[in-house]
């Protein structure tokens, strides 16, 4: 078993899976964001709404 001293000394790795996968999501997030705030404005400069059934 280690001692405290040792486990004080533990250094863990500076990128892990979790982290990369969570900058992930908010770019993806980011990106959708932008996509929607475009298209939205795009449809009401053009004047040109799709009709809803």
């Amino acid at each position: 078993m280690l001692t405290n001293d040792e486990l004080i000394n533990i250094r863990g790795g500076g990128i892990t899976a979790t982290l990369l996968n969570s900058i992930s999501r908010l770019v993806e997030t980011l990106l959708n964001l932008g996509q929607i705030v475009g298209s939205s404005i795009r449809r009401s400069v053009s004047k040109k709404v799709c009709k809803i059934s």
